[in-house]
């Protein structure tokens, strides 16, 4: 898969997850200002007027969980369909030699390296390059490699076992996490039936929601970045959530008055 386009694809569904992030959060602090105005103003009255519901809000994240679901299920189906498209039309089968590698930059200026491989197609003589980049070198120069080839065109080809492996994995992975929040949807719904403790009920919500979002975006930034990369963004971020937190106890520390 072309490593452009898989960084295209991977900002966009981080930026909508982020997105979603940022309006659930929203909308919880809303609806926790309104609990706690209703609670200070006692109005209980049947005269009184109903507070407010954030429509708006629930609009725009209805919608974006549909496009968020629907971009990732769709994602996934068209990566699965043209990687099997391409093997298909591939019929042609023939042992290939990598004779080099051409250095390509990714997203986050990392450095990938896609095989040139030669292989006899019939009586003509093939010479091109993978469509796949990958870090580190996937063979050594010199190695023998499956070559499936497009009868029709010759120069249509790919490395058995290398070239479609991404766009199935990417394909499937897309494909589960679209499924996954539709799940993750249906049991919020439930449990929103279900007679809890609402501060218990949010805890859970919120647990699973931001549980299923930084999981897609740790596995999108394994997919893109590589293990390294994203352990030290992770660990960054896992200490800055801790300075966080310790600063918020340290103020509520502060502002608790003497007995």
């Amino acid at each position: 898969m072309n490593p452009t386009l898989l960084f295209a694809i991977t900002v966009t569904m981080i930026s909508l997850i982020s997105a979603g992030i940022f309006l659930f959060l929203f909308y919880r602090h809303k609806r926790k200002q309104q609990a706690e105005m209703n609670q200070q103003t006692k109005v209980t009255t049947s005269g009184s007027e109903p507070p407010k519901k954030n429509t708006g809000i629930k609009i725009l994240g209805i919608l974006l969980f549909l496009i968020f679901t629907l971009g990732s299920g769709t994602i996934g189906i068209t990566l699965l369909r043209s990687a099997h498209a391409q093997e298909k039309a591939c019929s042609g089968k023939a042992e290939g030699q990598v004779v080099e590698y051409r250095k390509h930059y990714s997203g986050f200026r990392r450095k990938t390296y896609s095989p040139v491989v030669e292989f006899r197609a019939g009586n003509e003589m093939i010479t091109g390059n993978s469509q796949t980049s990958s870090y580190p070198k996937p063979f050594k120069p010199g190695e023998y490699v499956t070559i499936g080839y497009n009868p029709q065109d010759p120069s249509e080809f790919y490395i058995k076992g290398y070239d479609l492996k991404t766009d199935y994995q990417l394909g499937t992975i897309f494909l589960l996490i679209s499924l996954a929040i539709f799940a993750a949807a249906a049991l919020l719904l439930l449990l929103g039936k279900i007679h809890i403790e609402e501060k218990k009920k949010e805890k859970i919500q919120t647990a699973m929601f931001l549980t299923g979002a930084i999981g897609f975006i740790l596995t999108m930034f394994l997919v893109l970045a590589g293990i390294p990369i994203t352990v030290c963004v992770f660990t960054a971020m896992g200490l800055f959530a801790l300075y966080g937190r310790r600063k918020n106890k340290q103020n509520k520390d502060e502002n608790i008055p003497p007995k």
